[in-house]
């Protein structure tokens, strides 16, 4: 069994992360033990959104410290849908079967329905 590749423990950590991630905490631990580490995320952002994924974002600073960096999240259950089948999608690549339905939905369940519950 191949391991998951940095793109998609991305995703993954974006589904296990609903508050965001941002390069003040460049090493993310996932819930499989895996680590998505980057120093270049917005990249990871990029590539995503080129595949049809919408990814929420703010610029924030560390208080003290002469340094911003930006904080990325997904916004939606219809978002992190979407993050979940980019997921599944990479997981066929390297032969193995979707996420179970039940971590889909745990995953997708920690998000607000709509981005207007968000407002």
């Amino acid at each position: 069994m191949t391991k998951p590749t940095q793109r998609e423990k991305f995703l993954i950590s974006l589904l296990e992360n609903p508050k965001g991630i941002s390069l003040a905490n460049p090493a993310i631990k996932l819930v499989s033990g895996d680590v998505f580490y980057s120093h270049c995320l917005n990249t990871y952002v990029s590539n995503a959104e080129m595949e049809g994924l919408d990814i929420a974002r703010r610029k924030n600073s560390i208080q003290g410290v002469n340094r911003k960096y930006t904080n990325y999240w997904l916004q939606d259950q219809k978002q992190a849908k979407r993050a979940v089948q980019l997921i599944n999608h990479r997981r066929m690549k390297r032969g193995l079967e979707n996420l179970t339905s039940c971590i889909t939905e745990k995953l997708i369940s920690q998000f607000p329905v709509s981005i207007r519950e968000v407002a």
